[in-house]
């Protein structure tokens, strides 16, 4: 919510507030939204539910539009709570879980194996395993200057994320 809050000067921002709505009836209130005045892109939030019928609706009654500025009509954050979320939704944390740790170390050890020279310049890979690690950022990225390695670490360490969207 603070989110949209925030955006509002920029965009047109709603709360889907009845999950049992009519996909149609809610696609073509998003329509209207956008075309209110000079059109503008929509942020629609979207709690605790499948959002697959609503976007075809979405799409279908903005196909009916003659739009032509190449700018998003509408942006649908799908936000789900943590007891909802299926097994194959992706959801990302700032830490690593006890299974993610033991498969990142497994997945080291191959690396190891494979790549006994190189497997240190293997960044991406080794920040995860590391579970984020500022002291390994800073010490494998000493080539940058202090500013870069600030906004480095500080990116690093705000991964935010509290819900899938």
């Amino acid at each position: 919510m603070q989110l949209l809050w925030d955006l509002r000067s920029s965009f047109r921002c709603a709360v889907l507030v009845d999950p049992t709505s009519d996909d149609s009836e809610v696609a073509t209130q998003v329509t209207e939204l956008y075309t209110a005045g000079e059109p503008k892109t929509v942020l629609l939030l979207v709690q605790d539910q499948y959002v697959d019928k609503l976007q075809k609706s979405i799409v279908e009654e903005l196909s009916k539009m003659k739009t032509s500025d190449g700018a998003p009509a509408v942006v649908i954050l799908h936000c789900v709570r943590m007891a909802l979320i299926d097994t194959e939704d992706i959801n990302l944390r700032k830490n690593l879980s006890a299974k993610e740790t033991i498969q990142f170390n497994a997945k080291k050890e191959q690396l190891l194996t494979k790549f006994p020279e190189e497997h240190d310049q293997f960044h991406g890979f080794n920040i995860m395993q590391t579970n984020f690690s500022k002291d390994y950022v800073q010490s494998s990225c000493h080539v940058f200057n202090t500013s870069d390695l600030m906004h480095i670490t500080n990116v690093v360490s705000s991964f935010p994320l509290a819900c899938a969207c």
